[in-house]
């Protein structure tokens, strides 16, 4: 596609929107003295992407303008209800049938942000070191870090014998039908030569400023999203309180066994055997020696109620989160909630997916992070409690990796969802720095 349809696609389908997104970044993001990467993300920062009500236009525009820049082809995916998504790709020098492609994926919407921050959560405020904004640590950041090594790989003229892809997609908050689902389905010749997914979830593990290793997402609970409503609210309110006083039910899944025996030489010998005798240690009904904190999560279907309304007619509805475990039967919950919601309650599946294999650990991807990455840590398997996009692709058998570039402390993850997200700018940097060398070597390849 030429450099005109470029420009064009980046700002015609904003419409009326035109001169305002399609307008240089905020003067401000250019002259604080920030890096090329950091004024890119502090530029995105302030595109309010919220999801309700998910228009990412804007901020779509605003990637794709700098792709423009570096003279690299793109599309956006657009449907005309304010949720595209854009596709960047840098083929390989000489493609091949057997030619492998490497999918750089993140999201442009964020979750909500309320009025008790300590600053704007969009207008992207440097404090001390340290950049403001919801979506700097999910998953902006890790958008500009895909980017950054696009860019880079674009400017270094080396050839490429293998390909890399740039994939931002509109809407994971929701659940990510009108996102990467979305286009999958439509336009799946876009991916068909995707061969390996690196998105987030992933997370790195430290302690007293050292690095303990990097956490590669390979497996995830399952969403089983559901609507339930009833014609009174004590009707439903009865059914819901049924539902949240199910007795829980232990069980150790393969993806949690193999993460756990993976981290296993990483801890003391207490741990360690723990870690690796879990189905003694796991019994149906809890553990028989304390865990760490948290770690029940792995071996826990979970329902949780995140809203209850009362109906203008009278009625109440209420919205159900279930996360299962990736072998978990998600009928068999189905069938089970709705005997516990009761006759007088309709359970409507709003998300669902069906259980997948985890990403294999003996891939490319993976052998470049071993080289690269294991001099600072080791790289151990994980199994993510919560959703990421990876699903869609492991779906269709296609390898997807949670990963992290960012050696971040906990108490800036944990702003992730919450108020006052932020993440250090050197630690930003370096992280682009490491997704720009990991890249590199991937679009290089081996010689023939």
């Amino acid at each position: 596609m030429d450099r005109l349809r470029r420009i064009g696609l980046a700002c015609l389908v904003l419409g009326p929107t035109l001169l305002s997104t399609c307008a240089e970044p905020p003067r401000e993001a250019l002259t604080a003295g920030l890096s090329e990467e950091s004024g890119w993300l502090r530029a995105y920062l302030q595109f309010d992407t919220s999801n309700p009500p998910g228009n990412v236009e804007p901020a779509a525009a605003y990637l794709a303008r700098i792709l423009d820049r570096a003279g690299i082809d793109y599309e956006m995916l657009d449907q005309g209800d304010g949720r595209p998504s854009l596709l960047a790709r840098l083929p390989p020098a000489r493609p091949a049938p057997d030619s492998e492609t490497l999918l750089l994926l993140h999201h442009l919407d964020v979750v909500e942000a309320d009025d008790l921050w300590r600053v704007p959560p969009f207008a992207g405020e440097v404090h001390d070191g340290v950049l403001w904004g919801r979506g700097a640590i999910d998953s902006k950041s890790l958008g500009i870090a895909h980017l950054a090594a696009l860019v880079a790989l674009q400017r270094s003229g080396v050839e490429r014998r293998r390909g890399v892809a740039f994939f931002a997609s509109a809407e994971e908050e929701m659940g990510g039908r009108l996102g990467v689902e979305r286009w999958l389905k439509q336009r799946p010749d876009l991916f068909s030569d995707v061969t390996t997914v690196v998105t987030e979830g992933g997370t790195n593990r430290g302690y007293d400023g050292r690095l303990h290793w990097w956490g590669i997402e390979i497996a995830q609970k399952r969403p089983l999203w559901l609507e339930a409503r009833a014609s009174t609210p004590q009707a439903l309110v009865t059914g819901l309180r049924r539902l949240v006083d199910l007795p829980p039910a232990w069980r150790v899944s393969p993806q949690a066994e193999l993460t756990f025996a993976r981290l296993a030489p990483h801890y003391n010998e207490h741990w360690r055997s723990i870690f690796l005798d879990l189905p003694r240690v796991i019994t149906a009904t809890g553990p028989s020696v304390g865990l760490l904190p948290g770690m029940e999560i792995f071996f826990l279907d979970s329902v949780q109620v995140n809203e209850l309304e009362v109906l203008s007619d009278g009625g109440a509805r209420a919205r159900i989160d279930v996360r299962l475990l990736p072998d978990s039967r998600d009928s068999e919950w189905l069938e089970r909630i709705r005997a516990l919601l009761g006759p007088g309650v309709e359970a409507e599946v709003l998300l669902s997916a069906p259980e997948v294999e985890a990403s294999p650990w003996d891939n490319t991807w993976i052998e470049i992070l071993e080289r690269q990455l294991t001099p600072t840590a080791p790289i151990v398997p994980q199994m993510a409690a919560g959703i990421t996009d990876s699903r869609y692709f492991r779906q269709r058998e296609i390898a997807a990796y949670g990963f992290s570039p960012f050696i971040i402390d906990s108490v800036f993850m944990r702003t992730v969802h919450v108020r006052d997200e932020r993440i250090p700018l050197v630690r930003f940097e370096k992280g682009v720095e490491r997704m720009t060398a990991l890249v590199a070597e991937w679009a290089e390849g081996a010689a023939d």
